[in-house]
């Protein structure tokens, strides 16, 4: 996903979120083939697989207060967090994801320090068949931000606080087969935040790129490459996999485990999920850094027309 980046006192604070939906989180975060309706933050393509009307929530349960940044993927502070609502049909799609929602005290010997801030991002996405095989998708974003930080002691005191407004966007293109599938999303085509006070910013694309091979609906074996622009010389390799033993019209079980590895940190991820399927009813849940992620689907059929 895009990157926004806050900037402070002293410095920046840049906000690295990749809130995803709990399959991809399962498959070792692989998404720019993994082709379903809560895919298309990692490629817009997969719009064009949707079959029927959705409705997709997403929750993540943390039990750590750690905030550190692992790869491109932000622990954030512990408790319950709504991370996705969104709509979702044919070629067409409209998510609501509150990114980041952060409010800090420290206090220190003679005084404290606060910081506030807030990111929301409001995603239309469209997809379309260019001809037999091969797809193509587009995410526009219009994000909103604002950041308070106040610092006081016997010596110094300050205040900031700037609001600002942006404007993203992802193009996504995938072959699909009923066996391999290539997909590809380059994040931040165009990419604008606008300050009230501090500079404007255009920030820079990073892209995914990978493969998947598809055993007859019964398992899925996913491959990617990230190469984000915010870490320098970094790489980051993703291999994640999919076991259906159970998929009828009525129920479906799904087994998923991933690997995610950053050849410049050498920060290591391991993912494991399941997905419960009854009807047109999905539970999704996967496990990465004590971290569970859960996804609900609920789908419409299409309805037929009598004429």
């Amino acid at each position: 996903m895009f990157i926004v980046l806050l900037i402070m006192h002293f410095g920046s604070l840049t906000y690295y979120g990749n809130p995803q939906p709990a399959r991809n989180i399962g498959m070792g975060f692989c998404g720019v083939t993994v082709h379903s309706a809560q895919g298309a933050f990692d490629n817009p393509t997969s719009l064009a697989f949707a079959d029927g009307s959705y409705s997709i929530t997403s929750y993540r349960y943390s039990n750590t207060d750690d905030p550190r940044q692992i790869l491109d993927y932000l622990h954030t502070l512990g408790g319950k967090k709504f991370s996705m609502i969104g709509f979702a049909s044919t070629n067409f799609g409209l998510f609501y994801r509150p990114l980041a929602f952060v409010d800090s005290t420290y206090l220190f010997g003679s005084g404290y320090q606060t910081k506030s801030y807030t990111i929301r991002d409001y995603m239309l996405s469209v997809a379309s068949v260019l001809q037999k095989n091969y797809y193509v998708g587009l995410n526009l974003h219009y994000i909103t931000s604002g950041f308070a930080e106040a610092y006081v002691s016997q010596d110094t005191t300050y205040a900031l606080l700037d609001h600002g407004k942006g404007i993203f966007s992802d193009l996504g293109l995938m072959y699909y087969s009923s066996f391999l599938s290539l997909g590809l999303c380059y994040k931040n085509v165009i990419s604008y935040m606008f300050w009230d006070h501090i500079s404007n910013q255009k920030i820079k694309g990073s892209f995914n790129v990978g493969g998947g091979i598809h055993l007859k609906e019964k398992a899925i074996i996913s491959f990617e490459y990230t190469k984000p622009y915010y870490l320098d010389n970094q790489n980051i390799y993703k291999i994640g996999g999919e076991l259906n033993p159970l998929s009828t019209k009525k129920f479906g079980l799904s087994i998923r485990a991933g690997y995610v590895f950053g050849s410049k940190t050498g920060d290591k991820l391991f993912t494991q999920g399941m997905g419960f399927r009854y009807k047109g009813t999905t539970m999704n849940m996967a496990l990465a850094r004590k971290n569970l992620y859960i996804t609900l689907i609920f789908r419409e059929e299409p309805q037929k027309i009598e004429r």
